[in-house]
């Protein structure tokens, strides 16, 4: 299943990146290194570690529908929330489903581990393959 939801992150970042009218950004080295590795550690801890886990004992681990957890569906709703600022609209839901994918892997290893390498490995996806071919095909 790890496995499948990495396959998928890269079909549907590539499907993204090229049907989406978001902001042209660019990164220096620095900033990837944070975006690859220091953010995705950081946000699972925040929102899979302690608001996930926090959610799951005031709902008794309750699911709502297809395997996921009412607190998953809360702490991934807040996760693509969170980064509405920096991407702003409607960009800003596409974080929604990887962070119930995330939370699905927390959810069911009881281990932030899971979480924070798909995370990190989603983002990677993203900073290292899809955005400079979105780039360069912009040109």
């Amino acid at each position: 299943m790890f496995w499948a939801a990495l396959c998928a992150a890269f079909f549907i970042d590539i499907v993204i990146a090229f049907n989406s009218h978001f902001p042209e950004r660019s990164v220096s080295g620095w900033q990837v290194l944070l975006l690859i590795l220091v953010y995705p550690v950081l946000e699972e801890i925040v929102f899979r570690g302690l608001l996930q886990s926090l959610l799951l004992k005031a709902t008794g681990s309750r699911y709502c529908l297809a395997g996921v957890s009412y607190a998953n569906l809360m702490a991934a709703l807040l996760f693509a929330l969170a980064h509405l600022p920096r991407v702003g609209g409607l960009f800003a839901l596409w974080f929604f489903l990887p962070g119930l994918v995330f939370g699905f892997f927390r959810d069911r290893t009881g281990n932030l581990l899971p979480a924070i390498l798909l995370h990190i490995l989603f983002n990677s996806i993203w900073f290292l393959v899809v955005e400079p071919l979105r780039l360069v095909t912009l040109v």
